[in-house]
């Protein structure tokens, strides 16, 4: 009856299919629902195959896609829609942002 905390899978690639440049990492995302934000700035073992135990982000670099796993967010839906924001930097330190709008939720376990 309480419902289960978010989880938010999310993944990008480069439009050309390549692999994404050296030195981009994923180190911060928003979900947002309404006027609330469930905001991740711990992205720790948070990707597929991965484990940065020591590192906050995510290293995307020389893969041709980037795939991400966000798990105990807020009790939102299912049946209701969010906004996903991801930020990347890439190796110059240039922020680059990524918005998927109005994405259903379609489950919460």
């Amino acid at each position: 009856p309480d419902g289960s905390p978010l989880m938010v899978g999310f993944r990008f690639t480069a439009a050309d299919k390549k692999p994404l440049p050296r030195g981009v990492r994923v180190d911060r995302a928003w979900v947002l629902f309404g006027e609330e934000v469930w905001e991740v700035s711990d992205l720790r073992n948070r990707i597929k195959d991965q484990d940065h135990a020591e590192e906050s982000w995510i290293n995307c670099s020389h893969t041709p896609m980037c795939e991400i796993t966000l798990r105990d967010g807020p009790k939102w839906g299912p049946g209701v829609y969010v906004d996903v924001v991801v930020r990347f930097t890439d190796d110059e330190g240039q922020q680059h942002f990524i918005q998927a709008p109005k994405q259903l939720v379609i489950a919460t376990l």
